[in-house]
């Protein structure tokens, strides 16, 4: 009879099994269709089982071939369900020697602080996350689990438009979870593009250009993370950083299940980042959905609004309530169609991707494979076609408050927008977080 970890280890020296034992109880266990036995390990078995698995996944590199990546893919599940399950790490991912060179935060989001300091020699951002003081219970438990969970994802991951991961301390803050990642000394897009700006740069012309080239980098770098089944959940100017050879990467992702057991907890409504959320995360029952976590679909959505935030380098529906605009996304309304700070016109082919990638259904949007070749589209018409077009009268737009989805004009057809959207907008922002509330069973 084989040996069974979960039985017979107990921690004691004398009846402790051997690496070797425990590789070969373990391994087949990972291998086989039916891995439920390694939900029933002791502790130190599942450490060792998780390190294992974590071994595997580090041999294993993103490739071409389908297989190979589903391969992977179904390892970092496991991982997770392990994490899940028992509550712990791969110990590769536990940083030894971080240090934290400053007492306050030179950044802070709704959910993290974040605090420059150096690791192996090298300037690393520490990402606090500072909400996980107010939990207590179950509610404490299931974050640091999800905390967990977006840690293995994001460390599995490797492109040259997202953000590199480099492991977790757990000591440098006492109690509170923080991630380590590089430090963007140019921080996030919208900060370096207002710098550039004030020291005379990206004017003009020169504006669309790099702009329209971070968008591809940004699609890219989504496609990839959509190839590993991997969704974004809050894309937007602030999760876009720039290196220090002024490339975009992708930060923050997979932090959307983080966001909403703070919610769950204390019945928030969301702020700002509805902002970027696609109509169906704001009102599910709306488009026959059972949640609101986000897809695809709703990442290519957000991909839109942050376009137009590039170019306005202001958030989308700037000027609006925060409880309004999410009844305005549900109705089919969208921000107007942005000009550069120089007045220069966004180009008729990026519109065009803008106005494809926000469809009110989530069916009639495109891919972001797709995205990425149409912005590359852009791009090269750019290179080909002068840019010095005249700028558009501004009359056409003169009164209006926002730009609706396209209905014959776009490439994709879109539904026609729902009778429901005929309704007062704070109306339906309300019955969109009501809802919610009833889902979570918080409702009055």
């Amino acid at each position: 009879m084989p040996f069974k970890p979960a039985l017979k280890y107990t921690g004691n020296t004398r009846s402790s099994p051997s690496s070797d034992d425990l590789r070969a109880y373990i391994e087949p266990l990972i291998d086989s269709k039916d891995q439920n036995q390694l939900l029933s390990l002791s502790d130190d078995a599942a450490q060792f089982a998780l390190d294992l698995l974590w071994e595997r996944l580090s041999s294993l590199r993103p490739s071409s071939e389908q297989l190979a990546n589903a391969h992977r893919t179904q390892l970092r599940r496991l991982a997770i369900r392990l994490v899940m399950a028992y509550d712990m790490l791969p110990q590769a991912l536990r940083l030894h020697g971080v240090e934290c060179l400053e007492s306050d935060a030179s950044f802070a989001g709704s959910m993290t602080d974040i605090h420059r300091g150096r690791y192996a020699d090298k300037d690393v951002a520490l990402k606090r996350l500072r909400v996980y003081l107010q939990f207590t219970g179950a509610p404490k438990t299931q974050m640091r689990q999800e905390f967990h969970c977006g840690a293995i994802t994001w460390k599995t991951l490797s492109h040259s438009h997202v953000m590199p991961f480099l492991g977790i301390s757990e000591g440098i803050f006492g109690r509170t979870l923080c991630m380590v990642v590089p430090w963007m000394e140019n921080g996030t897009i919208i900060r370096h593009i207002r710098a550039l700006r004030d020291h005379g740069q990206l004017s003009g012309s020169g504006f669309s250009h790099h702009v329209n080239n971070w968008i591809r980098q940004i699609a890219s770098g989504l496609a990839y993370l959509h190839s590993e089944d991997v969704m974004h959940g809050n894309l937007r100017g602030n999760n876009i950083l720039i290196t220090l050879d002024g490339k975009a990467q992708i930060a923050d992702f997979d932090m959307t299940r983080m966001s909403e057991t703070f919610l769950e907890t204390y019945a928030s409504i969301p702020g700002e980042a509805t902002r970027w959320y696609s109509p169906e995360r704001l009102d599910p029952e709306l488009f026959d959905m059972d949640s609101n976590r986000p897809t695809c679909a709703s990442d290519v959505y957000s991909f839109a609004c942050a376009c137009v935030e590039l170019y306005t380098l202001e958030a989308p529906f700037s000027g609006i309530n925060n409880y309004k605009v999410g009844g305005e996304i549900v109705k089919g309304n969208r921000p107007l169609r942005p000009t550069s700070p120089d007045g220069e016109p966004i180009s008729d082919r990026l519109w065009n991707v803008i106005t494809q990638c926000w469809a009110q259904q989530p069916s009639q949007r495109p891919s972001a494979d797709e995205v990425v070749h149409m912005a590359e589209q852009v791009l090269d018409s750019a290179m080909v076609k002068s840019s010095s077009v005249p700028p558009r009268s501004s009359s056409s737009q003169s009164g209006k408050r926002f730009a609706k989805t396209p209905t014959k004009e776009a490439m994709l057809p879109l539904a026609p927008t729902s009778t429901r959207q005929k309704s007062d907008s704070s109306g339906i922002v309300y019955q969109c977080f009501n809802r919610w509330f009833r889902r979570t069973g918080k409702a009055e």
